[in-house]
């Protein structure tokens, strides 16, 4: 819990009322918005906020960052939440600074452990006993929520049966060794395979110029442990994921291995991918029904009519995608808004995945708005269908798997035309 109260005569920020950190992320994210909107250049600014217990704030010779930090005053007292720090002043003079660099584990988000890494421009809430999920991806200097949350359901503890349509938090997950329940030589896989629900070990590391998380579990059917290290460095607006999986157990093991990113998106929104040729899964036709079974990306021929993939309709038109992408040109995938012209996109070895799934949602299932961009180490979502076309993964006992992926976000882009290997977005 931490000590936040704003209100006063002159709106003093002073000790009072505790709020936990969901609704303390909410509060400041509030003002840093309102403050970004206003005219920073010098002299006194009031700020109104809607909630009841933020109704104004009185600072001074401020600049547009989100985190508050009081003037130095040795009557000052502090507490922080993911980098962000709620000072308690007695007087009324205030400036605003960025975080720069560092970690917090010191918060929960409803009964789950969390875990932040956090610099001037991204933050980043993990919530290692929920599956390593990636909750929440923030690009600071836009205030912009980059993954998607299910407004109906939150992240929670699960048991390993669950089924993942019912419970789908949104976040970022990672499937392995299926998607869809199967049987791989007679043991039988839960929907969306071991890792979702796991209780992942998390500790985290830093340094002067980088900090990061290391992430490790052994799954419980399949023999494997998997290393996930993910790390931020300083000004950096990228996020680097260095993954290793290992066979520990005495047979060969078949696999298939997906990222599951879930991407906020809008009619502003678009798509872009490099060439590739998009395969359809007959089996979940969706709004694409009438669409060939294979085709070039990014049109599809509907009716008579190419209708471009790259662009997001609006909610009511609730559309359902589903598709593989395959024989991709260049390992990236990226989503830009082109109202903010913040684009965003993952950097991925084609080696390891050679293909990208796209599920997107324009309140097609469940009314709900979000893509999912999906990099796999193969296809069809038919575990059988999959091995009989030779596309799985293999680990031999002892046989391990490296490999590293990048999460890039970058301003000033109105569409992607690739993506560098390091990171760098090219504007089409």
């Amino acid at each position: 819990m931490a000590l936040l109260h704003f209100g006063g005569d002159r709106g003093d920020l002073i000790g009072g009322q505790q709020v936990g950190g969901q609704e303390l992320n909410r509060q400041v994210r509030n003002l840093g918005r309102q403050l970004r909107g206003a005219a920073l250049t010098g002299g006194l600014i009031t700020v109104d906020d809607e909630d009841a217990s933020a109704r104004l704030l009185e600072t001074r010779g401020n600049r547009p960052t989100d985190t508050l930090c009081a003037a130095a005053d040795e009557r000052d007292t502090a507490c922080e939440w993911g980098g962000v720090l709620i000072c308690l002043h007695a007087g009324s003079e205030y400036t605003l600074s960025p975080m720069e660099l560092g970690t917090n584990t010191d918060w929960s988000y409803r009964g789950l452990s969390a875990v932040v890494l956090e610099n001037r421009y991204l933050r980043v809430v993990i919530l290692p006993e929920a599956g390593a999920k990636i909750l929440q991806i923030t690009y600071k200097p836009l205030d912009a929520a980059l993954l998607w949350e299910n407004p109906r359901t939150p992240p929670a503890r699960l048991p390993i049966n669950s089924r993942y349509d019912d419970v789908w938090s949104g976040g970022w997950d990672e499937l392995f060794p299926n998607d869809e329940a199967t049987l791989i030589d007679g043991e039988a896989y839960p929907d969306h395979g071991e890792l979702w629900t796991a209780d992942w070990r998390a500790e985290t590391f830093g340094s002067a110029d980088e900090v990061g998380v290391r992430l490790r579990v052994a799954t419980p059917i399949s023999a494997i442990t998997f290393e996930k290290i993910i790390s931020l460095r300083r000004n950096s607006t990228q996020l680097e994921f260095r993954h290793e999986l290992r066979n520990t157990g005495m047979l060969p093991f078949p696999f298939l291995w997906k990222l599951h990113p879930a991407l906020a998106v809008s009619p502003a929104h678009r798509i872009d991918f490099p060439d590739m040729q998009v395969v359809r899964e007959a089996a979940f036709p969706g709004t694409l029904s009438g669409a060939p079974l294979s085709f070039r990306w990014p049109h599809a021929l509907m009716n008579g009519e190419p209708v471009d993939l790259r662009r997001i309709p609006d909610i009511t038109a609730r559309q359902l995608v589903f598709f593989y992408g395959t024989q991709m040109q260049a390992g990236w995938c990226a989503l830009t808004n082109t109202a903010t012209r913040l684009a965003c996109g993952l950097v991925f070895d084609q080696a390891v995945f050679p293909s990208c799934w796209l599920f997107a949602s324009y309140g097609g299932w469940r009314g709900h708005n979000v893509a999912v961009l999906e990099p796999c180490t193969g296809y069809p979502v038919d575990f059988a269908a999959m091995r009989a076309a030779d596309r799985q993964r293999t680990l031999e006992p002892g046989g391990t798997l490296q490999t590293r992926v990048l999460f890039t976000v970058q301003e000033g882009i109105d569409s992607v035309g690739r993506i560098e290997p390091d990171g760098r977005i090219i504007g089409a």
